[in-house]
């Protein structure tokens, strides 16, 4: 079964719980492959990419973060352009940030900032041989694109703005992307690396800080269910007076996100309170954490 942690983004001050990596601390020699694949011009004014990472490390591998850099040739494009991840195999916070093309140097950078990094125990977990689409990106130019100068886009292979991947090993955030086999293909057989059939499992209960915090009047609380649960998630003002009830049902094991809107509610700090009861009849969870208002 695929497997992977969802990140945690601290916004206030809490206190992490540290797991066992897959690997011994001090054993770097972790390979993997990056490859964009199943390039297609949709239309004249839009073209889709996909980056996979395949793990090829005989055993499990816990990724932390990813900064994907390319350079580009400008004369592909005939005017400003954006660039918009359209979707992703990864847990939302393990996705790549701040999506930019860049005309500023020579070639043109297409960019995606890293990831929000939690600590080891919170990166994702990827099974030795699988692969993960770490996302499917859009490149939208309302100008057009050439008909005459190619796209020559490559992975930008540097150390200052370059493409950078690292790994938890043990407890320490580990760059490992000289161990890293990085393809750019245009075009790109589908078949080249087999897609993601099966939803991505996380394989511990966990909840996370709301994100953004101290928020106002909206935040977004993150959970994360390793097997089918009975989930009841709460809020609380700080007096134990319940102001909301987010989620009371029956979940499947996965990642959740839950949208919470404080429009009603006075500024301060309030607490909530995530109770899941396997269907296992064995496993069960429960955590709190504050929250802060500020209107």
């Amino acid at each position: 079964m695929k497997k992977i942690i969802a990140s945690v983004f601290i916004a206030m001050a809490v206190t992490l719980l540290w797991s066992d990596s897959a690997l011994a601390a001090g054993d770097t020699n972790m390979t993997s492959t990056v490859r964009v694949m199943n390039t297609t011009k949709v239309n004249d004014t839009l073209l889709t990419f996909e980056v996979w990472f395949k793990n090829t490390y005989e055993s499990g591998i816990e990724y932390a973060s990813g900064q994907y850099f390319w350079d580009f040739n400008k004369s592909f494009l005939n005017g400003d352009a954006t660039l918009k991840i359209i979707s992703s195999g990864m847990p939302t916070l393990l996705i790549p940030r701040n999506p930019t093309v860049s005309f500023a140097y020579t070639p043109g950078r297409l960019q995606f900032a890293t990831n929000a990094i939690a600590g080891a125990g919170f990166g994702g977990y990827i099974e030795s041989m699988d692969s993960v689409m770490v996302m499917k990106v859009a490149l939208n130019c309302p100008s057009g694109f050439s008909t005459t100068a190619p796209l020559n886009m490559t992975f930008r292979r540097t150390v200052a703005a370059g493409v950078s991947i690292t790994y938890y090993v043990g407890t320490v955030n580990t760059n490992v992307t000289s161990l890293c086999t990085f393809i750019d293909e245009f075009p790109v057989s589908p078949t080249s690396i087999s897609p993601v059939t099966k939803k991505l499992i996380p394989n511990i209960f966990a909840m996370q800080q709301n994100f953004p915090n101290p928020f106002n009047p909206t935040s977004t609380l993150s959970y994360q269910l390793p097997i089918d649960s009975k989930v009841l998630l709460k809020v609380y003002d700080m007096t134990g007076r319940e102001v909301a009830t987010l989620v009371n049902g029956d979940k499947a094991a996965g990642f959740y996100t839950v949208p919470f809107n404080a429009i009603n509610l006075a500024s301060g700090v309030y607490i909530y309170r995530l109770s899941a009861e396997g269907k296992d009849k064995v496993s069960s969870f429960q955590s709190t954490k504050k929250m802060l208002l500020l209107k």
